[in-house]
């Protein structure tokens, strides 16, 4: 291993490291900042999904979940308009395994109207220089995409940077996905003892009327336990829902 190897593997093992001391979801979001100043990036723009459907449109997945800090006015004018929908990295992380550099797109009479807009308003607000990087969990449950963006680079600088340093810069884009949905979930779906407690029992496969036997409660007590956790999870089903809870470990069957 050459001595530019081990730099960025020490690089890598301290960043996990700091993940997995971090006390908190905003602690884990600032160190995975500072992690990555080292290589030029100064803003993420992550978000995961469970269960997707391909083909079907972001703004329709309700179990997504997002954290940004590019410039406000970018994702606002992305998210507004829906045109995160049309965003042409953002559809390939979600369809793909690779990274997607931001200026490998194709030629501009192979895009849709609303493809080009959504590359007008990267232009705009000078999202030239970056990348998208897609990931796959839970067997396939789930889909998650971090974006990262260097700014003061332009399109070529950032692709030299990225072929210098693009596997340390996915070890920890990676580390923090597994951090967060592993450890910091309990923080966005803050469900109650009780209504973990029901969806542990239906993991195991009791029916209402006999969980609420156990737990010595009215069976109509014990729907509205699974129906608050299904909103508070953003599940379109009961079994979505025991799906989500599993997979960020809110609980253990």
């Amino acid at each position: 291993m050459t001595e530019f190897d081990r730099k960025q593997g020490q690089r890598v093992l301290d960043a996990i490291a700091d993940f997995q001391q971090s006390r908190d979801q905003s602690d884990l979001w600032s160190h995975v900042h500072r992690h990555l100043s080292h290589f030029g990036v100064g803003g993420i723009w992550y978000g995961f999904e469970i269960q997707p459907e391909r083909g079907k449109k972001l703004s329709e997945m309700k179990q997504a979940f997002m954290l940004a800090s590019l410039d406000p006015a970018y994702v606002d004018a992305k998210m507004n308009d829906l045109l995160i929908d049309d965003d042409y990295c953002a559809q390939m992380a979600r369809m793909g395994t690779k990274p997607i550099l931001w200026n490998d797109i194709p030629p501009s009479d192979r895009l849709t109207a609303a493809e080009r807009r959504s590359f007008e308003i990267d232009a705009d607000y000078k999202m030239i220089s970056g990348v998208t990087m897609p990931s796959r969990f839970a067997c396939g449950l789930g889909t998650s995409s971090f974006a990262c963006h260097a700014d003061g680079m332009s399109g070529g600088e950032f692709e030299r940077m990225w072929g210098e340093n693009g596997d340390a810069i996915q070890s920890i884009a990676s580390a923090f996905d597994i951090c967060l949905r592993e450890g910091h979930m309990g923080e966005v779906y803050s469900l109650s003892s009780r209504e973990r407690e029901v969806l542990l029992w239906l993991t195991r496969g009791l029916r209402p009327q006999r969980i609420a036997s156990r737990l010595s409660l009215h069976e109509g007590t014990v729907e509205k336990h699974i129906e608050s956790a299904r909103r508070k999870l953003k599940a379109a089903t009961v079994t979505q829902a025991v799906a989500t809870a599993v997979i960020f470990r809110l609980i253990a069957p």
